[in-house]
């Protein structure tokens, strides 16, 4: 798990995050630090959400693999995302402020500085929070899921298949080749 220093869009005094990191000890809180991708497929299998509230992703493959197996997804709208998730198709998007190439736009803030922190801690807190309230509209509507479900295979499939994208792209590489 990386955070601090190591990514970009993190506070990079690690000790910040102490805090939150702490909850992985909580007694409802499965923390896993390395496993295999099978096993990783399986858990998203038993699943009901796969949870990515991130400022910065370049394509959300691990959502992919998530609707591989028919596991919905809530995610910010960053970057790829919102290509990928579509709202109560298969998933739901949590809202961020993003700029005509959909990065995140609060980052006017001096890395490292007490504002920068400010920023982090209230646009996290706030992500949870819609990502609180989407779950407890589902729970009123469980009937959504199959739904979620069957878009997240959908998607998966027809936009994420390799055979099916390697014809695609073999067919258009061909057609290339001759003129």
């Amino acid at each position: 798990m990386k955070y601090g220093s190591k990514v970009y869009t993190d506070h990079p005094n690690a000790f910040r995050y102490q805090e939150d990191l702490e909850l992985i000890n909580l007694n409802n809180v499965v923390f896993h630090k390395q496993i295999k991708n099978q096993e990783v497929l399986t858990l998203l299998s038993k699943s009901h959400f796969q949870i990515m509230p991130t400022l910065h992703d370049t394509y959300g493959f691990s959502i992919i693999e998530g609707f591989s197996v028919a596991t919905p997804a809530i995610t910010t709208n960053v970057c790829a995302l919102p290509e990928i998730v579509r709202p109560d198709q298969n998933g739901y998007l949590l809202e961020l402020e993003v700029n005509q190439n959909q990065n995140w736009t609060k980052k006017s803030f001096q890395r490292g500085s007490q504002e920068h922190w400010d920023i982090l801690d209230s646009t996290y807190n706030n992500l949870a929070d819609q990502a609180l309230k989407f779950l407890q509209e589902f729970l009123k509507t469980p009937e959504h899921y199959e739904r979620l479900s069957a878009g997240a295979i959908a998607q998966a499939y027809n936009v994420h298949d390799s055979q099916k994208n390697r014809e695609l792209l073999d067919n258009l590489y061909s057609a290339i080749a001759q003129g």
